[in-house]
């Protein structure tokens, strides 16, 4: 029986990236809020730091160098409506400092804080996995 070696990494990488994602969910905004009542954000820890949410200054941040991190590794737990996100990103093709994001959050749905390419602007979707 011949073992395809591509298909054993992918497996690997799903292993690790299913155990990590479960379980780092590194802040909730307001604990006292019902799940019908939050959203999910998700983002990555290498290159992008928020910075404040809804004008309160947030240290969501955990990333150490020389760690395992998979993109978008990491989420905060934030309430659903009309929210305001300052971030900044650096990476090898841009750096973007306070950059200010509003968006309508749906309840119960999660989303994922993205760098355009080709421009200088930051931008959420909804995360469909």
């Amino acid at each position: 029986m011949k073992i395809n070696f591509s298909l054993v990494i992918f497996l690997t990488s799903l292993l690790f990236y299913s155990c990590s994602s479960a379980s780092n969910t590194i802040a909730t905004f307001n604990p006292d809020l019902p799940d019908a009542e939050q959203s999910r954000l998700y983002f990555s820890g290498q290159n992008i730091e928020i910075i404040s949410f809804n004008g309160n200054v947030v240290n969501w941040n955990r990333y150490e160098p020389n760690t395992l991190v998979l993109a978008f590794d990491y989420n905060v737990i934030i309430p659903s409506g009309s929210n305001i996100i300052v971030a900044s990103y650096r990476g090898s093709d841009a750096t973007i400092i306070n950059f200010r994001v509003e968006h309508y959050f749906e309840p119960g749905k999660r989303y994922t804080l993205l760098k355009k390419l080709l421009e200088n602007e930051l931008y959420i979707i909804e995360r469909r996995f």
